[in-house]
């Protein structure tokens, strides 16, 4: 049988590069949106001027939430395609910047339900369909590795996210699959760099060792070389340009 992938978020930037990288390597891909019609109707109108209209499944699915990834997993063909990767980039943008003396337990619940308890839910969901052999990459961030201050919520969820990956490592062993982690930084996407200002910009990319902001396409290639090497398991991945090493 084929082989099949799970990129949830992956209409557009980093998920929509790494479903694009591993649908030209011969995978079927499941490719989640929930919001952007038109995003979702540009790709799909992509991949068939590609020749790759029988490559792909685009599912509309809220899979922030349990009755959405129930939804979405009914959508999966597990007959006919064998499920080899699981890779969970969807999550909340990381728009909640408020002081933390300002944070509300709604706003923890949302992020954390978007960024933790979602792609835990996915994996516990999905953790019998797996192949043997297979592999599941988390995307995080830089900011679940470096503090800051403004990003208290996001870069809680994006650390849990990295020790969720790490403990996720036993619980596979006996079956081979790999469970690693990417931490992109500042990737330039639909949401980087947004409104921010040629000053600020220049004062991030000071920071950046290689002098320069990633591509989404970089950040695929690095979870394409984590889905290939069997014997990298357990690992964080930093896709940074050498972030804060100057």
């Amino acid at each position: 049988m084929r082989k099949a992938a799970i990129v949830t978020g992956s209409t557009k930037g980093i998920g929509k590069a790494i479903a694009l990288n591993l649908i030209k390597k011969g995978y079927f891909v499941y490719i989640n949106y929930f919001h952007d019609e038109e995003a979702a109707n540009s790709l799909k109108n992509y991949l068939e001027m590609q020749g790759f209209d029988k490559s792909y499944s685009i599912i509309k699915a809220d899979i922030s939430k349990k009755d959405g990834i129930i939804k979405f997993i009914e959508k999966i063909d597990f007959k006919n395609y064998n499920l080899c990767s699981l890779i969970l980039n969807a999550s909340s943008n990381g728009s909640v910047r408020n002081e933390f003396r300002k944070i509300t337990e709604e706003e923890m619940l949302k992020i954390f339900w978007s960024n933790l308890f979602a792609p835990f839910f996915l994996v516990q969901s999905l953790a019998d369909k797996m192949e043997e052999e297979g592999s599941i990459v988390f995307i995080s961030s830089h900011v679940g590795i470096y503090p800051h201050s403004t990003y208290i919520p996001y870069g809680l969820t994006k650390a849990a996210e990295i020790s969720l990956a790490k403990m996720l490592v036993k619980e596979f062993a006996e079956r081979r699959i790999t469970v690693n982690t990417v931490a992109p930084a500042f990737i330039e996407t639909n949401m980087f760099p947004g409104n921010r200002t040629p000053e600020h910009l220049e004062s991030i990319r000071e920071k950046v060792a290689v002098h320069r902001f990633g591509k989404a396409e970089e950040v695929a290639a690095a979870v394409t070389a984590l889905i290939e090497n069997k014997y990298i398991n357990g690992s964080v991945l930093s896709v940074d340009g050498g972030y804060d090493y100057k």
